[in-house]
């Protein structure tokens, strides 16, 4: 059978549905694939005595490496405790201090909310207190002929006076605000790539991170975590994946002595000046905010697992990992119900 070519015009049409249809597949396949052509951009830093690590993606392939450095020198050059020309350090070596920047007077605000809402369970100037006590597998060792209340007279961050225009406080008063800086830094990190139009982000400093999005997959970052196999108290490493979350961790069940039956983590409660009396050897925080994750993770350390468990029941917007101990008995694990979707690990 012959067959006629067909007319030049009838090709064109085809061709056009061809085309259109390839551009239907785009839009609604590749293009909306997280494997979109996004950039991915890693940073790591070292500022105010950790390392931070960043990986975000961005289709216009921007570099911020000298804008968030610059957040980060900023914060030293405030708050950082380490750093010996810092206002802080300079706050530390006087009594007064006249006319403070508005970002010491923020972190001063927030360590008293949290000291206040933990009842001094956070507190921010108990190193004279730690520096008379060590701890081993044999437990805990108060320094030859110390006066533990002379030295817990030296801490207190109820005692620091502060306004907008000045701040006062004991002279051998030390602030640090360790236990809560990297979270800050996380948070204001996290604001600024979210301002530049950065929706997929994942960062980490010290025992902190914080991701939002997706990765380069197009799957939910994940945070590498410990957690019990079964009740023979052995560990094994999983991860909880992160969506749009703060994760912050304290704490090793293999680190602990013996307290009367109890396991008992290596913890000075900075409220009595004597070792904290309380089984929980391992908190894992996950929140909205990073900031909160690491106050909470801190609260827990010196509170113990029944604050995890009240605040489990009370709030919404924190959920626990807990490795803890009961006086003569084994390793327990507690995971908030919410958390289970999330774990890349059975839970019994």
């Amino acid at each position: 059978m012959n067959l006629r070519p067909l007319p030049i015009l009838s090709l064109f049409f085809l061709l056009i549905q061809f085309a259109s249809c390839d551009g239907f597949l785009k839009r609604h396949g590749e293009e909306s694939s997280p494997r979109m052509n996004f950039g991915k951009k890693e940073l790591t830093k070292n500022r105010m005595g950790m390392e931070l690590n960043l990986v975000y993606l961005d289709s216009a392939n921007r570099d911020f490496t000298t804008a968030i450095d610059s957040i980060l020198i900023h914060l030293e050059n405030s708050v950082y405790a380490g750093a010996s020309n810092s206002e802080l350090s300079k706050f530390n070596q006087m009594d007064t201090l006249l006319s403070p920047s508005s970002e010491l007077l923020t972190w001063m605000k927030k360590a008293k909310n949290w000291n206040l809402e933990t009842n001094g369970a956070v507190e921010f100037t108990e190193k004279p207190m730690e520096d008379i006590w060590s701890f081993s597998a044999s437990g805990p060792r108060l320094q030859d002929s110390v006066d533990v209340g002379y030295f817990l007279n030296r801490t207190g961050f109820s005692k620091v006076l502060f306004s907008d225009s000045m701040m006062v406080k004991p002279m051998d008063l030390k602030i640090d605000f360790s236990k809560i800086s990297a979270g800050i830094a996380l948070d204001r990190i996290a604001s600024f790539l979210k301002d530049q139009g950065i929706r997929n982000f994942y960062l980490k400093m010290g025992a902190s991170e914080l991701a939002n999005g997706v990765n380069e997959n197009g799957e939910l970052w994940k945070s590498s975590i410990s957690y019990l196999i079964d009740s023979t108290e052995k560990s094994a490493s999983g991860w909880i994946a992160l969506q749009n979350k703060a994760i912050s961790a304290w704490g090793d069940e293999s680190n602990y002595y013996l307290n009367d039956s109890l396991k008992t983590g290596f913890i000075l409660d900075p409220r009595t000046g004597y070792p904290a009396n309380h089984g929980l050897l391992r908190a894992v925080v996950i929140g909205t905010d990073s900031e909160t994750t690491d106050a909470l993770a801190d609260y827990l350390r010196i509170s113990g697992k029944s604050t995890a468990f009240r605040l489990d029941s009370l709030r919404d917007d924190v959920q626990f990992l807990l490795i803890y101990h009961e006086r003569g008995g084994k390793l327990t694990q507690y995971i908030s119900p919410e958390l289970i979707q999330f774990l890349s690990f059975p839970v019994n």
